[in-house]
């Protein structure tokens, strides 16, 4: 049976990404400045990798995605 409620556990399983998320975003501060700045393409999937995974397994307590 999946869950209905959000648990503070949970909770804080979500601030860990967003947190992870805008950590990383902070990293770029001038890209609206620089048009010439570029970003690693293998340091972005990364990031994004993680943040997917991190989100599936705590989602996975909540939806079926099959």
């Amino acid at each position: 049976m999946k869950k209905t409620k959000v648990s503070q556990e949970d909770i804080q399983k979500l601030i860990e990404i967003r947190t992870l998320l805008i950590k990383d975003h902070g990293r770029y501060r001038d890209y609206k400045s620089n048009k010439n700045a570029i970003m690693k393409e293998a340091d972005h999937i990364i990031i994004l990798e993680k943040a997917i995974k991190d989100l599936d397994k705590f989602l996975k307590e909540y939806v079926d995605f099959s």
